[in-house]
């Protein structure tokens, strides 16, 4: 269809209608993957929505090869500088790599990641530990009334037994990543991802340079607030960890904080309420963790939260929301062109701005356990992310056979950034299995460390100039989706997250807020 169109007489003008009227055909089949997705996630034992969703993603991909195939056609011909009028040269530059890669075998080899992501969720909830004879799943181990040490000893079974099943998902994942990515030109995965997958406007070089300050500086901070954890105040984050249907006993604080940011996030807010767009589930088959997704038909972003029940349910929820709103008021032009750490800081920025809130009806204790344990989550948010990149770069660029191998490597590189045995509460080899990210979007883990940089820097002004803080927070969620991520934060005011001093100086910003630690300095 596309060499017809190019090549059999229509106008340049005919042929630029007909070219944007596809983008109806792209946003209609996300439309019905992400309602797929939907239900698949709240019943991951529904076969039918599952195997939706992976037809769905095939179809996806065959509409990729299709479209590049005919924007290839259309930048050969005569009509190219009507129909890409407003093409800069980095897109020219995409499509040629997108011209080598999309193809039958990306279609079957991207069909095949789908499938593993399908079965990994499966593992996750039909991977058994034994227990006095019987067969327990996750969610019935955790319903069971043993004591501690006989729990953490199953729950630790659990892990190691899905740890051989879904090992083997990963090192078929990073053979076929390997090859999607020689297919597209590089050299390896860990750049490809981040130059076409995620357009990114830095490297892995940056990213090593992040890493490097992050070891330095945050480490010894992660620690010292955990040690710094009063008795009063662990007491009191077990009993903000428990109870049930939280979100609505908090609402009335939730409605008072969207006020405060905005009456565009008042909007967002109420749209989501009168239109029930989220999906707040606790039953034992829907899929673990929470986000949010964009249904480019109807123009609307819907949230989708497993709760655990207690606190998290309050802050999941601002999260997602921060995804939500922005969404919302960027509509596809923010849902497709964003660049996915502005993303993540709209959600993270909104938990940290949110935290003043939790004094409205914590007692003193709880609330300063909160806010601790709010810090150690946004601390382990630039650890991890880091951790989780340099894991990934190193899977991606060595020869692994075994699954053995896999969880050595996690090892090693876990201990280097003060995450080693005693961090968790399972064997060190096996917890890299229950983060989905890397199953699902290998490499996206660093977004989670580059955003809450800024976030946390929005959270310092937060703490001197609360208005401003919350308006430069507004500019972030609004600002122009075609920008890059380095352009949007220096916009803002805000430092460079690849700058060691930056480091430093939000690591310095939570000693000053919780009265821990030490702070540190640049040599």
């Amino acid at each position: 269809a596309g060499r017809i169109m190019v090549t059999d007489g229509p106008s340049s003008e005919d042929i630029l209608a007909a070219y944007e009227a596809l983008d109806e055909e792209f946003y209609s089949i996300n439309n019905a993957y992400a309602i797929a997705s939907l239900f698949s996630s709240m019943d991951t034992s529904d076969e039918y929505y599952s195997s939706e969703e992976e037809l769905l993603a095939e179809k996806s991909s065959e509409l990729q090869v299709l479209g590049t195939k005919l924007e290839i056609d259309i930048y050969e011909s005569e009509h190219r500088d009507v129909v890409f009028y407003d093409w800069t040269e980095e897109d020219f530059a995409y499509l040629r790599i997108a011209e080598k890669l999309y193809d039958d075998e990306y279609v079957a080899l991207n069909t095949r990641l789908e499938g593993i992501t399908t079965e990994y969720w499966n593992a996750q909830t039909d991977t058994t530990v034994a227990y006095r004879g019987v067969e327990y799943t996750r969610d019935e181990l955790d319903e069971l009334n043993i004591d501690s040490e006989t729990y953490y000893t199953l729950l630790n079974e659990y892990y190691r037994n899905l740890n051989a099943v879904a090992g083997q998902l990963y090192l078929e994942l990073i053979g076929i990543e390997k090859r999607i990515a020689e297919k597209a030109g590089f050299d390896n995965y860990a750049e490809f991802a981040y130059e076409f997958e995620y357009e990114r406007d830095y490297t892995v070089e940056d990213a090593a340079e992040l890493s490097a300050a992050v070891k330095k500086y945050c480490v010894d901070e992660l620690e010292s607030l955990y040690n710094g954890l009063t008795n009063p105040e662990r007491l009191g984050l077990q009993t903000a960890f428990n109870g049930t249907n939280q979100l609505e006993k908090r609402r009335e604080y939730i409605e008072e904080y969207v006020h405060e940011i905005s009456p565009d996030m008042v909007e967002a807010y109420n749209y989501l309420v009168e239109y029930q767009l989220s999906v707040l589930t606790d039953s034992p088959v829907s899929r673990a963790g929470a986000y949010t997704t964009f249904m480019p038909t109807y123009d609307i972003p819907f949230i989708y939260i497993q709760e655990g029940g207690g606190f998290y349910d309050v802050t999941t929820f601002i999260h997602e929301f921060g995804h939500f709103y922005s969404n919302y008021m960027g509509g596809r032009e923010t849902a497709y062109q964003m660049s996915l750490d502005i993303k993540e800081i709209c959600s993270q920025a909104n938990e940290l701005l949110f935290l003043p809130y939790y004094g409205k009806y914590y007692k003193p204790d709880t609330y300063t356990g909160v806010v601790k344990y709010q810090m150690i989550n946004a601390l382990s948010s630039l650890i991890e992310g880091c951790l989780y990149d340099e894991f990934q770069q190193y899977v991606f660029s060595h020869d692994l056979k075994t699954v053995e191998e896999i969880n050595e490597a996690f090892c090693e590189i876990s201990r280097s950034y003060g995450m080693g045995d005693d961090y968790y509460y399972v064997d060190l080899d096996y917890v890299w299995v229950d983060v989905l990210h890397n199953f699902e979007v290998p490499m996206y883990y660093i977004s989670y460390a580059t955003s809450v940089v800024p976030a946390l820097q929005i959270m310092e002004l937060s703490l001197t100039d609360r208005q401003k803080a919350i308006g430069v927070y507004n500019d972030i969620v609004t600002s122009d989706p075609e920008l890059s991520f380095s352009q949007v934060v220096a916009d803002a005011g805000l430092g460079d997250p690849f700058d060691a001093q930056t480091i430093a100086d939000v690591v310095n910003a939570i000693v000053d807020y919780t009265g821990v630690g030490s702070h540190v300095s640049v040599p």
